[in-house]
């Protein structure tokens, strides 16, 4: 998967496996980690909070919310490398 593709492209079956692992991932490393790094406010998170609690995944919310602002699969690299999520070396994005 290229770089520069943007969020909105990739396929939605890698995506809601990428957002079933952060939804499962423990604070720093899940969900909240990546909203800390990606949401212009707390209000954000907590409008967040208010989905989960209804069943929705909260990494799909925040992620179709950022890919809105055209950030690309790159972007998500980085900030996942910052979130000390690190892809295996056999596995290109």
């Amino acid at each position: 998967m290229d770089s520069s593709m943007y969020l909105y492209d990739v396929p939605p079956v890698l995506m809601e496996k990428f957002c079933k692992i952060i939804d499962s991932g423990d604070d720093s490393l899940g969900w909240r980690g990546l909203a800390s790094r990606i949401v212009p406010s707390w209000t954000e998170v907590r409008r967040t909070e208010r989905l989960e609690a209804i069943g929705k995944s909260p990494t799909r919310e925040l992620i179709w919310a950022w890919a809105q602002q055209n950030k690309t699969v790159g972007d998500l690299v980085k900030v996942l490398e910052d979130m000390c999520h690190y892809r295996s070396p056999a596995v290109g994005y």
